[in-house]
């Protein structure tokens, strides 16, 4: 690495620090003047990642009522050199507050923005992901993120993705080997382990171990984790338990280490144990489905039928309808043929554990 880029990373990280800091306290002159300064620096892939994401996840939702207070501030400001980062900031707090369909509309101003802005259409192209499972529009405005920023190579990577659910699967390989070979020594092995997810979410579990290993052996958090459901689905228990306790070390807060152990532990005959993990899961953001899944599975093996069956219910109406038609079976209060659908959902699901609506192509086909 040489001194000029040292020097970059080093000024980025201090910019950063302040910019999450004015975020935190609400001082938007402040935010958005060191966000500009950041704009300056040629930002990273990392840097990018954090601007076009600017509110902390972690905010508790006691806090709404001063990310209200925040939003009309916002509103209320029409000052032209804090147009596009008042736009991104109302886009990520509608969405954070609950107001999808307005955040989706308001977010479409991002393509009217200077091209030095053009980084902000990520955002949209998750929430049309997300929320309309739109690969070819959120395609688009992957497309033009990359215009703007060539070495946000995260977008490249989620246009594979959406490549790999539209069925184009030579495309999706195709673009993340474009991520390893553009990256350093760092961020390769990221987008290798991305590489490996692939893999795992089509069944290929063999490939996705061999992408995955020099992450495991690194202690990358991903990698532990996708690298434990690998050998679960293989049928290696031990290895892949202990890859999930690592993860669970190293990264206590990623909510999908907890569904593939707690899948572990049911699959090894520990519901107990399984349980914990699951509650646990559930526990945390954006982990819907399997959680209630695996908790499901569990609860049955402990003979718990109404909690079997009371997972099974707040199941997405839609999954559970589709997977009641595949395995011809009615439920009508009996966990034992939940359990049937369960099993036929995980089974059809290979080694997708995310509750993204824009994954459910993959797993949850009608045909």
């Amino acid at each position: 690495m040489t001194f000029r880029m040292l020097r970059r990373l080093t000024q980025q990280s201090y910019l950063l620090g302040r910019f999450r800091g004015a975020v935190q306290e609400a001082r938007l002159d402040a935010a958005f003047a060191t966000a500009e300064r950041l704009l300056d620096l040629e930002p990273t892939p990392a840097t990018f990642e954090e601007l076009v994401r600017p509110l902390d996840r972690a905010t508790s939702s006691a806090a709404h009522l001063r990310l209200y207070d925040l939003l009309r501030a916002l509103e209320q400001d029409d000052r032209a050199a804090h147009r596009p980062w008042a736009l991104l900031f109302r886009v990520a707090l509608l969405e954070r507050l609950g107001w999808y369909g307005e955040a989706l509309r308001l977010s479409a101003g991002f393509e009217r923005l200077p091209e030095r802005y053009g980084w902000m259409r990520h955002a949209r192209a998750m929430m049309l992901l997300n929320q309309l499972q739109a690969y070819d529009e959120a395609s688009r405005e992957l497309d033009a993120t990359l215009r703007a920023a060539p070495s946000f190579w995260k977008a490249r990577a989620m246009l594979a993705e959406c490549a790999l659910c539209q069925g184009h699967e030579a495309e999706a390989f195709a673009l993340m080997d474009q991520c390893v070979d553009q990256l350093a020594a760092a961020e390769r092995h990221e987008a290798i382990a991305w590489r490996g997810e692939l893999h795992l979410w089509l069944g290929r579990y063999g490939a996705a171990l061999a992408e995955l290993a020099p992450g495991m052996a690194n202690a990358s958090p991903y990698a532990l984790i996708w690298g434990g459901a690998a050998h679960l689905l293989m049928g290696e228990h031990d290895r892949a338990l202990a890859a999930l306790d690592h993860a669970a070390r190293v990264a206590p807060g990623d909510a999908e280490i907890y569904v593939w152990r707690g899948e572990a532990y049911e699959r090894l005959g520990q519901p107990e144990r399984a349980v914990v993990d699951f509650d646990r899961a559930l526990g945390m953001m954006g982990m819907v489905v399997w959680p209630r899944v695996g908790r499901a599975l569990a609860k049955a093996h402990l003979g718990d039928a109404a909690a079997a069956i009371a997972d099974f219910t707040a199941l997405p109406a839609r999954a559970r309808a589709l997977f009641e038609w595949r395995t011809g079976t009615r439920i009508d209060g009996d966990a034992r043929a939940a359990v049937e659908v369960l099993l036929a959902m995980r089974e059809a699901a290979r080694g997708i554990r995310r509750s993204e609506q824009y994954l459910e192509v993959l797993w949850m086909k009608r045909t």
